[in-house]
């Protein structure tokens, strides 16, 4: 499969062919929203505290849950009541963790990762437990992600992402052009939002 560059959020020395593909980037993202015109289904299927369930109904696999909060009220991955301090107790040791906000963000933004041991986070001495308060009131702990082998050899700070859009059409379930997003420059993030390279996949 063969990958052309489309552009990179930080470089503003783009070329005039560049500039033509992140024109069709946003028309994609326009076209997306206009073909989902019932837009109160998307307050259900953004959050990412409920697209786990879709998921496992469609047999499609999800990072490992350890925790989620949902309007302050905390559970464990068997859905039982668990406070947030009881959670930042039982996960203290559990090495590679993902946070991120479950409701009114995207593109990365609230993410962070964390090692966990002995309660604190090494990457930076945070006590477990306040990382966790700081989250807010929605939000979702997972098992860090790890690329397979031919995706980490691009960049291996990053879980890189083929993005799929798909949509009906006429009696017919079609797909737009394939994307792929990549992390740069230390980053543990693959949105094109936060200044990631983004590739059309053909």
């Amino acid at each position: 499969m063969g990958l052309i560059a489309l552009f990179a959020m930080q470089d503003v020395s783009v070329g005039a062919d560049t500039a033509v593909y992140c024109n069709a980037y946003d028309d994609l993202q326009k076209f997306e929203h206009f073909m989902n015109y019932q837009t109160e289904y998307a307050h259900v299927f953004e959050n990412k505290n409920v697209l786990p369930l879709i998921a496992k109904a469609v047999g499609v696999r999800m990072p490992e849950r350890l925790y989620q909060c949902v309007s302050g009220y905390g559970t464990n991955p068997g859905n039982e009541h668990e406070p947030i301090e009881a959670a930042a107790e039982r996960l203290h040791d559990a090495g590679d963790l993902f946070l991120k906000p479950s409701v009114g963000t995207s593109s990365g933004v609230g993410c962070r990762l964390v090692h966990a041991a002995d309660g604190v986070d090494t990457l930076t001495g945070e006590a477990l437990v306040d990382i966790f308060r700081g989250m807010g009131r929605d939000f979702v702990v997972q098992r860090r992600v790890r690329c397979h082998e031919s995706l980490r050899r691009i960049y291996p700070e990053a879980v890189n992402t083929f993005r799929i859009m798909t949509y009906f059409w006429k009696g017919k379930v079609l797909h737009a052009p394939v994307i792929m997003r990549i992390g740069q420059g230390g980053t543990s993030f693959g949105q094109c939002a936060c200044g990631r390279y983004v590739y059309r996949a053909g």
